[in-house]
């Protein structure tokens, strides 16, 4: 009866012990699961902040330990590095490419003869502006060579050698006394100015690289032309189709707009894009 009486007595302690370390087990398990939430969490913002800024990473040409003989140099293509990456720079560059925009449009009135000759001289100032601009996004393109450091062939092949290459022939074609010039030569002075004031024009096209939601969108567009081509199959098909079983049904009735197979898909495009489909009915 004694052994009875304290095993009852024990048994309710060894239930407030096993509860105890029931407790101290799901805070365990608590503290590992908010511990791995919270590593998971912090790498998923580590991944994030890698591709949003990936382009922010050090060039290796820039690292000095391994070019120890042109420290200065790395020193001061750093700061050149610093500077092309800073938003101020950006913004400023968006600017000059929004001037530039502007100032082709107001070079069209140029050869317009209702302009009077007492404002030709405006003119002129504007070509002034224009080459001031050229020789910002020379400069651009120079300081973002100078910022590859010791490796300055990486602006060419480096990771976003499409956009270099694009801003670096967009501004030798765009030069005074630059290739397309030298092209132009031998056909007058008029086609000359023309194929200037192109390349002038496709500098409005360095926007796209600037702001990173057009870029997302023409990389998007770029990257759908195969499923474009898919498309393009299938409304040839749907053409096809149905222009032989127009030629079946309507070559009696209508000879002129369903003769051939070339002529009834030449009818068929016309109907599909209203371009005088009304001569067809």
């Amino acid at each position: 009866m004694i052994s009875k009486i304290n095993s009852a007595k024990q048994d309710p302690k060894k239930k407030e012990k096993e509860e105890k370390k029931k407790a101290a087990q799901e805070r365990v398990k608590a503290k590992a699961e908010s511990e791995a939430t919270e590593g998971e969490a912090k790498a998923e913002d580590e991944e994030k902040k890698g591709t949003d800024e990936g382009h922010h990473q050090i060039p290796p040409g820039l690292v000095a330990e391994n070019y120890p003989s042109c420290s200065g140099y790395i020193q001061i293509a750093k700061r050149a590095h610093d500077l092309t990456l800073s938003d101020n720079f950006n913004l400023f560059i968006i600017g000059c490419i929004c001037l530039a925009g502007v100032l082709v449009g107001i070079q069209t009135y140029d050869d317009n003869e209702w302009v009077p000759m007492k404002d030709r001289s405006f003119f002129v100032f504007l070509e002034g502006v224009d080459i001031v601009i050229l020789i910002i996004f020379s400069l651009e393109v120079i300081l973002k060579i100078f910022a590859e450091g010791a490796k300055p062939w990486r602006y060419w092949v480096g990771p976003e050698w499409n956009w270099n290459n694009f801003d670096f022939f967009i501004v030798i074609l765009s030069l005074p006394d630059g290739p397309m010039t030298m092209i132009s030569s031998g056909e007058g002075g008029g086609s000359q100015v023309k194929l200037l004031r192109l390349m002038r024009l496709m500098r409005i096209a360095k926007i796209v690289r600037k702001v990173p939601q057009l870029q997302m969108i023409v990389m998007g567009l770029i990257g759908g032309m195969k499923s474009i081509g898919y498309i393009v199959l299938l409304l040839f098909l749907v053409f096809y189709l149905f222009a032989i079983a127009g030629i079946m049904w309507f070559r009696e009735n209508d000879p002129w707009h369903f003769r051939s197979l070339d002529i009834a898909l030449l009818t068929l495009f016309r109907c599909a894009t209203l371009e005088d489909w009304t001569d067809v009915m």
